[in-house]
């Protein structure tokens, strides 16, 4: 059996089209067409994409029998889709609340909380290669993140940023993956310049 088979086996058990799986791979309808009638395999960082939704490993869509369709494997069901806003910019707005600027809807899966949660398109490469420029972050907007979280963060009057946050003592760390980026760090009464906009919880890529 086909990766495609196996893809195309998963959508049908939980009533998916093509787009909604195009969509959690981060891919066209039409790529996820081309892989069910076997004219192209996807990627494997698609396929992972899917793996990871469903709460599957890899091998479960890439080998033969590696999806038993009597579903005995323990697979996370597929909640409602909801239509969340995209985000192009953040600034800190009156007495620090962000204001921002939208430039559409993008669909999101599995949100138990869809009316604290936005698309956030990335700008810049400080975060590659693991977020790239025009990826999109999906964002639960809290004001607080655990030490060592993916948060968007706005400080002293920039546009808001993705940034690994780490907290140590009367500091914060805002640490970016590009190893050309420096590591920004904000101490003391500096801190008060600083807006958690909220947590990191998904990124999507498009090709």
């Amino acid at each position: 059996m086909s990766i495609g088979n196996n893809i195309k086996k998963l959508r049908e058990k939980y009533g998916l089209s093509q787009k909604q799986i195009a969509d959690i791979a981060g891919v066209s309808d039409k790529a996820v067409s081309t892989w069910e009638n076997n004219l192209k395999e996807p990627r494997m960082g698609a396929v992972q994409k899917i793996a990871d939704h469903f709460n599957l490993q890899k091998s479960n869509l890439i080998e033969e029998n590696g999806l038993d369709i009597s579903f005995s494997i323990d697979v996370t069901p597929v909640t409602d889709i909801v239509q969340l806003p995209i985000v192009a910019t953040i600034r800190a707005g009156y007495n620090g609340q962000a204001i921002e600027e939208r430039l559409g809807m993008e669909p999101a899966y599995g949100i138990s909380n869809p009316q604290e949660c936005v698309w956030f398109k990335v700008k810049g490469d400080s975060m590659s290669p693991d977020i790239k420029n025009g990826d999109f972050a999906l964002v639960r907007q809290q004001p607080e993140v655990e030490n060592g979280d993916l948060a968007v963060v706005i400080y002293d009057g920039e546009l808001g940023t993705i940034k690994k946050f780490q907290h140590h003592g009367n500091a914060v760390s805002l640490v970016p993956i590009n190893p050309a980026y420096e590591t920004k760090v904000i101490v003391g009464e500096d801190l008060r310049q600083l807006i958690v906009y909220g947590k990191v919880i998904e990124i999507k890529r498009k090709f």
